[in-house]
């Protein structure tokens, strides 16, 4: 409705009223989103520690794979390699670990009736 009707702003004459407001508002986002915060954070996690499995897993085997052919020199420098592909592989999967969401306001709109014409605003 926001984006097809027409809207009328009006700003709050009371900053204590908007800040009242606000305060519930989270205090309320936070009771009602704490259950879904929590399993979205668990999922988030858990396909973190099956990704890292998985790059170990990867790495062991590329490893061994390197140490069957080639010369000794070719070997070393695949191996080099592969250990640099690696650390930057942690190094992402370290990085996304440390991402944790966090609850921001972006907009807060008050739906209701206005005084002078009895339409909702």
């Amino acid at each position: 409705m926001l984006l097809t009707e027409n809207v009328e702003i009006t700003g709050s004459s009371c900053t204590e009223d908007a800040l009242t407001w606000f305060e519930t508002s989270m205090a309320a986002a936070k009771t009602h989103g704490e259950r879904l915060f929590s399993e979205l954070l668990d999922e988030h996690r858990s396909k973190l520690k099956d990704e890292r499995e998985r790059a170990e897993y990867a790495y062991e085997s590329r490893y061994q794979a390197i140490g069957r052919i080639g010369l000794p020199a070719v070997r070393e420098h695949r191996r080099k390699r592969l250990k640099a592909e690696y650390q930057a592989r942690l190094a992402a999967l370290d990085e996304a670990e440390a991402s944790v969401p966090d609850l921001n306001a972006v907009v807060m709109v008050r739906v209701g009736l206005t005084m002078s014409s009895g339409r909702a605003a």
